[in-house]
Protein backbone atom coordinates (compact mmCIF):
# COMPACT_ATOMS: atom_id res chain seq x y z
CA UNK A 1 0.00 0.00 0.00
CA UNK A 2 3.04 2.40 1.03
CA UNK A 3 4.05 3.18 -3.03
CA UNK A 4 0.37 3.43 -4.26
CA UNK A 5 -0.02 6.25 -1.06
CA UNK A 6 3.31 8.19 -2.26
CA UNK A 7 2.29 7.42 -6.23
CA UNK A 8 -1.85 9.34 -5.35
CA UNK A 9 0.25 12.13 -3.42
CA UNK A 10 2.87 12.64 -6.52
CA UNK A 11 0.46 12.70 -8.84
CA UNK A 12 -2.02 14.70 -6.92
CA UNK A 13 0.61 17.51 -6.35
CA UNK A 14 1.05 17.77 -10.06
CA UNK A 15 -2.65 17.17 -10.85
CA UNK A 16 -5.35 17.73 -8.31
CA UNK A 17 -8.29 16.15 -10.31
CA UNK A 18 -6.46 13.03 -11.02
CA UNK A 19 -8.71 10.05 -11.08
CA UNK A 20 -7.06 6.97 -9.63
CA UNK A 21 -8.73 3.29 -10.84
CA UNK A 22 -7.62 0.79 -9.53
CA UNK A 23 -7.80 -3.34 -10.83
CA UNK A 24 -8.60 -5.58 -8.35
CA UNK A 25 -10.44 -8.63 -8.67
CA UNK A 26 -12.00 -8.67 -5.27
CA UNK A 27 -13.32 -6.61 -2.20
CA UNK A 28 -10.67 -3.45 -2.56
CA UNK A 29 -12.15 -2.09 0.67
CA UNK A 30 -7.91 -2.01 2.38
CA UNK A 31 -7.23 0.30 -0.77
CA UNK A 32 -10.46 2.62 -1.65
CA UNK A 33 -9.53 4.38 1.83
CA UNK A 34 -8.97 8.15 0.54
CA UNK A 35 -5.47 7.47 0.21
CA UNK A 36 -5.08 5.32 -2.58
CA UNK A 37 -7.29 4.68 -5.44
CA UNK A 38 -10.69 6.89 -6.19
CA UNK A 39 -12.15 3.42 -7.02
CA UNK A 40 -11.74 -0.35 -8.81
CA UNK A 41 -13.35 -2.17 -11.67
CA UNK A 42 -16.36 -3.76 -9.94
CA UNK A 43 -15.55 -7.45 -10.58
CA UNK A 44 -17.91 -8.36 -8.35
CA UNK A 45 -21.09 -6.96 -9.75
CA UNK A 46 -19.81 -8.83 -12.65
CA UNK A 47 -18.77 -11.99 -11.33
CA UNK A 48 -22.84 -11.76 -9.94
CA UNK A 49 -24.31 -10.91 -12.93
CA UNK A 50 -22.19 -13.83 -14.86
CA UNK A 51 -23.10 -16.67 -11.95
CA UNK A 52 -26.75 -15.98 -12.26
CA UNK A 53 -26.87 -15.77 -16.30
CA UNK A 54 -24.06 -19.17 -16.07
CA UNK A 55 -26.33 -21.31 -14.04
CA UNK A 56 -29.47 -22.15 -14.64
CA UNK A 57 -30.54 -22.80 -11.40
CA UNK A 58 -29.88 -19.73 -9.50
CA UNK A 59 -33.25 -17.99 -8.79
CA UNK A 60 -33.55 -14.19 -9.42
CA UNK A 61 -33.83 -13.59 -5.27
CA UNK A 62 -29.73 -15.21 -5.65
CA UNK A 63 -29.06 -12.68 -7.82
CA UNK A 64 -31.19 -9.83 -5.90
CA UNK A 65 -29.01 -10.61 -2.97
CA UNK A 66 -25.47 -10.54 -4.69
CA UNK A 67 -26.49 -7.34 -6.04
CA UNK A 68 -27.44 -6.27 -2.70
CA UNK A 69 -23.76 -7.27 -1.67
CA UNK A 70 -22.44 -5.37 -4.52
CA UNK A 71 -24.20 -2.12 -3.56
CA UNK A 72 -22.99 -2.51 0.05
CA UNK A 73 -19.27 -3.35 -0.60
CA UNK A 74 -18.24 -0.10 -0.46
CA UNK A 75 -19.32 3.44 0.50
CA UNK A 76 -21.70 5.15 -1.42
CA UNK A 77 -19.69 7.82 -2.87
CA UNK A 78 -17.07 5.27 -4.36
CA UNK A 79 -19.86 2.56 -5.32
CA UNK A 80 -21.47 5.59 -7.27
CA UNK A 81 -17.79 6.02 -9.33
CA UNK A 82 -17.01 2.55 -9.57
CA UNK A 83 -16.18 0.92 -13.22
CA UNK A 84 -18.71 -1.29 -14.01
CA UNK A 85 -17.66 -3.95 -16.63
CA UNK A 86 -19.44 -7.08 -17.84
CA UNK A 87 -15.96 -8.42 -19.39
CA UNK A 88 -12.26 -6.81 -19.96
CA UNK A 89 -9.26 -8.42 -21.72
CA UNK A 90 -8.99 -10.18 -18.87
CA UNK A 91 -12.43 -11.79 -18.90
CA UNK A 92 -13.96 -13.94 -21.85
CA UNK A 93 -15.91 -11.42 -23.65
CA UNK A 94 -19.32 -10.74 -22.48
CA UNK A 95 -21.19 -12.56 -26.40
CA UNK A 96 -19.01 -15.37 -26.11
CA UNK A 97 -19.56 -16.17 -22.64
CA UNK A 98 -23.56 -15.42 -22.70
CA UNK A 99 -24.53 -18.37 -25.22
CA UNK A 100 -27.01 -16.38 -27.03
CA UNK A 101 -27.88 -12.77 -28.72
CA UNK A 102 -30.74 -12.30 -26.10
CA UNK A 103 -28.89 -13.68 -22.36
CA UNK A 104 -25.87 -11.11 -24.01
CA UNK A 105 -28.23 -8.43 -24.38
CA UNK A 106 -30.51 -9.04 -20.84
CA UNK A 107 -27.11 -8.53 -18.78
CA UNK A 108 -26.46 -5.00 -20.56
CA UNK A 109 -29.72 -4.15 -20.27
CA UNK A 110 -29.16 -5.18 -16.11
CA UNK A 111 -25.89 -3.77 -15.87
CA UNK A 112 -27.47 -0.13 -17.32
CA UNK A 113 -30.38 -0.36 -14.85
Amino acid sequence: HRMLKELRRRVRAIRPDIYLLGEIWHDASPWLEGDEYDAVMNYPLQQAVNDFFADSARTAGELAEQLYRCLHLYRRQTTEVLFNLMDSHDTDRLFTRSGSEDAFFQQLALLFT
